[in-house]
């Protein structure tokens, strides 16, 4: 009887030797597989970001060449308004000699005193009196706001609301 335990054992212990050879060769094709598919991923991780830093880039220079384009649009549109109200202000008729913009003295009305003829107003018949370089200030400012509204008007316009560029 000893002889036919001495088999059983051998047998079981032949058995078990199998089915751990079996679970271990199991146990190393799932780390292979694990160890694909984490490389798999890991590579197309990395292309998705090559991808999108590539469609971020194409998406700058858009946005950088609509921005080049409105701006020499602006700066065109300024050059152009600003000889357009340099030219109405030369047009200008001068102030009367009677009207004294640097004066320091103000009556009590709020009208300039004649330095010439002190405690007599300046006779203004509802004008007002503006150095000729400061209206040109104004006109070459005003040139520049309007061309600012319309390259912030346009800017708006070729946004899509998704981001992109209409």
């Amino acid at each position: 009887m000893i002889v036919g335990h001495w088999q059983y054992a051998t047998g079981g212990l032949a058995v078990a030797l199998a089915l751990s050879l079996a679970w271990g060769a199991r146990v190393d094709s799932l780390r292979a597989a694990h160890k694909a598919a984490h490389a798999e991923t890991v590579q197309r991780y990395t292309q998705a970001q090559k991808d999108a830093q590539r469609a971020f880039d194409a998406q700058i220079a858009i946005f950088q060449a609509q921005n080049r384009r409105l701006n020499d649009a602006a700066d065109k549109k300024v050059a152009d308004t600003t000889i357009v109200y340099r030219d109405r202000v030369i047009r200008l008729p001068t102030a009367a000699a009677t009207c004294y913009p640097d004066s320091a003295e103000v009556s009590a009305t709020g009208v300039p005193v004649s330095p010439d003829r002190p405690r007599a107003e300046a006779e203004l018949s509802g004008r007002v009196v503006i150095k000729r370089d400061d209206v040109l200030i104004c006109a070459a400012n005003q040139a520049r706001l309007e061309a600012a509204h319309t390259w912030a008007l346009e800017m708006q316009e070729s946004f899509k609301p998704d981001g992109g560029i209409k």
